[in-house]
């Protein structure tokens, strides 16, 4: 008889994190209600979440060489059985999906069938059996069982299941958290995203205080603090939205829908990065805070819920470029002018079109879950095209206001920058358009070299008008 666990071992996730983020997605007004599951113990509180959020068993990362193992197994006449931690829900909701097993036994709502309980019940009804786990929890089962099958990478465990004497089968759990690399962690922080914090800057060098030492060091505590942030936000997104990724053709192979990285790990450590935030926000002047705060706010529930509206998803996108703006203009004690503000939002409100352009055109909206449709291509071009436009018109005419002759001496040799802006700005929408773009227009800038050259061509007008 093989007895085989579920988390970490069949699939290399954890379901109770995954009901636990899929509830709070699916019902965020309702997260409070969680405190209470609690106290009326874990076994309770996986059977409430198992039974709000409804796991989708098709779209969990099932360890291959596990199925290949319990497909072997069956095959030479053996008998399977399914005993986990988890809800009796969730483990029969896998049972029914893959077929490959006999038997199920799971936590009840009463019981939590882990550590010493599951090692009773499976000795009890099965004299002789080999159990498949991957943790330490495991090894009070081990301790029954005639023979084991360590799905795990960890040496320490292995030789503490030899030295209970019975004969011990390795596999190695690929894509465990304390295995990936380096690289991993990378790609779910978004580092490369880091580019747009530098709008906090924005401030400095548009009132040209970038010989304020002060203004200059505030600023880059800013961006700091809206790197963390910005990071642990992230994590929190691809928690919120496993099930999606998992259906979406290129965003299946993300380190945590793909079960590379530990849930829990990713969700510890986007806490840690919003405390290390807000505590950079608390070395800055009054009002960094809030800013920091709101940012945050409004982040989470676009992840949880407002992404899901079309228009309104774009309109956020806005709104977190002018927050970053106006934390950097909080935290230096500058003024952010009116012209700053309108050029911004515009000018942000055509990329974040593109954006939504480029998703259509590239992934045919498949797994987007945002509320468009493909007919709607021609459309978000058409709009991009435009705003991209009016923000340059609006330049335009800051350039030919009478603030402008405050900060240059010749302003008439910022004309060009509009010229450059129109260029760039085209470029963008004619390859959202045909889907050549594959990453936001941002981080398509800091890769792109004709981007470099029209940033070096704006700076050096502006030098020139200065």
């Amino acid at each position: 008889m093989l007895c085989v666990d579920l988390d970490g071992c069949l699939v290399r996730t954890d379901t109770l994190v995954e009901t636990l983020f899929l509830f709070v997605r699916r019902h965020p007004l309702r997260t409070p209600l969680i405190l209470f599951w609690l106290f009326g113990g874990k076994a309770r509180f996986k059977s409430r979440l198992a039974a709000e959020a409804g796991l989708d068993a098709s779209l969990l990362p099932y360890h291959p060489e596990v199925l290949d193992y319990i497909r072997a197994r069956r095959e030479a006449g053996g008998r399977v059985v399914l005993a986990t931690g988890s809800d009796q829900r969730t483990a029969a909701a896998v049972a029914a999906h893959l077929g490959l097993f006999d038997e199920v036994h799971a936590s009840d709502g009463r019981v939590n069938l882990t550590g010493s309980r599951k090692a009773e019940l499976l000795a009890a009804r099965y004299p002789d059996f080999e159990y498949m786990g991957d943790s330490r929890t495991d090894l009070a089962v081990w301790r029954r069982a005639q023979s084991a099958v360590v799905v795990s990478s960890d040496a320490e465990l292995r030789s503490d299941v030899e030295r209970l004497g019975i004969p011990v089968r390795v596999m190695a759990a690929e894509g465990k958290s304390h295995e990936a690399g380096f690289t991993a962690w990378v790609h779910v922080l978004r580092v490369y995203q880091w580019v747009k914090n530098l709008l906090v800057f924005l401030p400095v060098l548009t009132a040209h205080r970038v010989t304020d030492q002060v203004a200059v060091r505030h600023a880059w505590i800013a961006f700091l603090a809206y790197c963390c942030a910005a990071s642990g936000t992230y994590l929190l997104n691809d928690l919120f939205d496993l099930a999606a990724d998992r259906a979406h053709p290129r965003k299946r192979g993300r380190p945590f829908a793909s079960g590379e990285l530990n849930l829990l790990a990713g969700a510890v450590t986007a806490v840690l990065l919003f405390v290390a935030g807000f505590g950079f926000a608390w070395m800055l002047p009054n009002g960094s805070l809030a800013v920091l705060l709101g940012y945050v706010v409004l982040t989470l529930a676009y992840s949880v819920w407002l992404k899901q509206f079309a228009v309104v998803d774009v309109l956020m996108l806005v709104c977190f470029y002018l927050l970053r703006i106006l934390a950097g203009g909080v935290a230096t004690g500058i003024m952010i002018s009116f012209w700053l503000l309108a050029f911004s939002m515009f000018f942000f409100l055509a990329l974040a079109l593109v954006k939504r352009l480029m998703e259509l055109r590239t992934a045919d909206f498949i797994g987007t879950g945002r509320g468009y449709r493909i007919t709607d291509v021609q459309l978000l071009a058409s709009l991009a095209g435009s705003i991209a436009y009016l923000s340059v018109v609006l330049l335009a005419l800051y350039i030919n206001s009478a603030e402008v002759h405050v900060l240059y001496r010749q302003p008439q040799l910022l004309w060009p920058i509009c010229l450059v802006i129109v260029y760039w700005l085209s470029r963008v929408v004619l390859f959202a358009n045909r889907g050549e773009l594959d990453d936001d227009p941002l981080v398509f800038a800091s890769r792109d070299h004709v981007s470099w050259f029209a940033g070096a061509a704006v700076v050096l007008f502006l030098y020139l008008a200065h």
